[in-house]
């Protein structure tokens, strides 16, 4: 037992090469727009893009681009769903998993879908919604989301 090894400690300067590029200052400035948002009874669909300092050949839609995108996403449907005209109630993340068959490259024409697997209204009076998203590159690459949320009915405009 006398063979321990002691913990090292790094600073911020000596942790941060090994970070990723987009995490810096410069590159770090994702924006996202929506261009295009459809419903089909319990079906939604959206083309988003993104615009990025981060050079193109270098690009690859982070996780946290893509789970921002999906969660306002998954708000508006949730909305539209229950029959509301704005967002009046807030949105609960209950669990989720997130799967990333092949990484996503371009900025421009991604697509998403939004299906609604379950809705129902809980005992203690909460919607309880299942989503599954998918996250495509027009190039290739996709991102799955199963996601369930809570909704407070009582915040809901009746």
């Amino acid at each position: 037992m006398g063979h321990e090894k002691e913990i090292e400690f790094f600073s911020e300067q000596e942790l941060y090469p090994y970070f990723s590029s987009y995490i810096s200052d410069t590159f770090h400035k994702e924006t996202w727009a929506i261009h295009h948002f459809s419903r089909d009874s319990n079906r939604f669909a959206a083309v988003a893009s993104l615009s990025t300092q981060s050079p193109q050949k270098n690009f690859h839609l982070s996780i946290f681009s893509a789970r921002e995108i999906v969660s306002q996403l998954r708000i508006a449907s949730s909305m539209l769903l229950l029959g509301q005209s704005c967002k009046t109630a807030e949105v609960w993340f209950i669990e989720g998993s997130e799967k990333c068959t092949s990484p996503i490259t371009s900025a421009e024409n991604i697509r998403i879908s939004l299906t609604n697997l379950v809705k129902k209204l809980s005992e203690n009076n909460n919607y309880i919604l299942g989503w599954e998203a998918q996250i495509q590159g027009y190039t290739g690459g996709e991102f799955i989301f199963k996601t369930v949320v809570m909704i407070p009915a009582n915040e809901l405009n009746q």
